[in-house]
């Protein structure tokens, strides 16, 4: 028997959404090392790819990049990518970290760094090779 998760309230992480709530930390992100895992190491088969508009550097691996873009293609990170003209940056809903390896996840308008999917148990990659995300409550698999 499987289990599915229950589909949960976007509740616990809506703070982010209202930034009076919280200060968001600014950090400096190195341009020569993964945002995600912070190895400078560049492999033939796992290459550090950066963002064109950002800057934030990344492993293939860690951010789901199945193809290295060639020397003269333009990369975007999903948040450059999706940005909206007029919105505010994303913000990851599980720390107060502002930029970096941001992913979105399937609760609207809500981001997630790469590196919090790794660490924190409420949330679970749903494609592997995208590492794309999706937050559940740990709370629903407990009678």
């Amino acid at each position: 028997m499987t289990h599915t998760p229950t589909p949960v309230s976007a509740a616990p992480w809506l703070d982010v959404l209202q930034p009076e709530l919280y200060t968001p930390i600014r950090v400096k992100w190195a341009g020569d090392r993964c945002a995600v895992c912070d190895s400078d190491l560049d492999y033939e088969t796992d290459q550090l790819v950066s963002c064109d508009a950002c800057g934030i550097t990344v492993h293939q691996t860690c951010y789901g990049i199945p193809e290295a873009p060639g020397m003269d293609d333009l990369w975007l990170c999903r948040a450059c990518e999706l940005k909206e003209p007029g919105r505010p940056e994303p913000q990851c809903c599980m720390c107060p970290v502002a930029g970096g390896a941001l992913k979105p996840t399937t609760l609207p308008g809500l981001w997630c760094h790469a590196v919090c999917m790794q660490w924190i148990p409420e949330v679970i990659c749903l494609d592997t090779t995208r590492w794309d995300f999706s937050l559940f409550s740990l709370l629903s698999h407990f009678p």
